[in-house]
């Protein structure tokens, strides 16, 4: 009867931990993916600003163009990504593409709507904006302001969102492995636990009968 008991004890607590592990599992994927996407982002739209910041020294004539276009291709080109400075008249000065495979005219006709807000003096922060090809990107955009408050053009950057995905399914892979190892360990502790102490309890009824 006390080892039916024991067992029982021993069977509810590891159903506990599991399902607990299941939901912290469940919770850390969900969390993990919005709270990187969102480091991500402000990494791009850093990466925005300090290039308005190039492209505004270029539209000023500070910088000739083929200096431009070495520190762009430095400052905005990346291996999962694309980036378009235009004018504020919407002319291409910078296209720089490792991620859609079109050509300057078609990403500007395609983004030719986001390039329009950041020229009418907003901004752009988007997790998941649709690409030509269905795929989904992040976005960063800043417009490119003069000190009299006038749009001088503006800079949008893309990410792909596979950066995310594939980061944040390695690190749950190895939160998995971590409760695979962690959940046999303290059903064994646990089992050890209840034993010290039930044990005693056992001892003492033995000796009553």
């Amino acid at each position: 009867m006390r080892s039916v008991f024991f067992w029982r004890l021993v069977l509810t607590l590891a159903v506990a931990m599991l399902v607990a592990a299941v939901v912290m599992f469940g919770g850390y994927a969900f969390l993990s993916r919005d709270v990187y996407t969102q480091i991500k982002l402000d990494e791009l739209q850093s990466s925005a600003e300090a290039a308005g910041r190039l492209t505004a020294e270029y539209l000023a004539n500070n910088l000739d163009e083929a200096t431009f276009g070495r520190l762009a291709q430095t400052a905005m080109s990346h291996e999962n990504g694309a980036a378009l400075a235009v004018n504020s008249e919407g002319r291409v000065l910078f296209y720089a593409d490792a991620l859609l495979q079109i050509d300057e005219n078609l990403a500007e006709s395609y983004f030719r709507a986001h390039l329009g807000q950041l020229l009418a003096g907003g901004s752009i922060r988007l997790d998941r904006l649709t690409a030509p090809d269905g795929r989904a990107m992040l976005a960063a955009g800043t417009p490119i302001v003069n000190e009299r408050g006038e749009v001088l053009g503006a800079v949008l950057l893309l990410r792909s969102f596979k950066v995310i995905t594939g980061t944040t399914t390695r690190m749950s892979v190895i939160f998995l492995w971590m409760a695979v190892f962690a959940i046999p360990l303290g059903m064994i502790g646990t089992a050890w636990r209840v034993k010290t102490v039930t044990e005693p309890i056992n001892r003492l009824s033995e000796a009553a009968h």
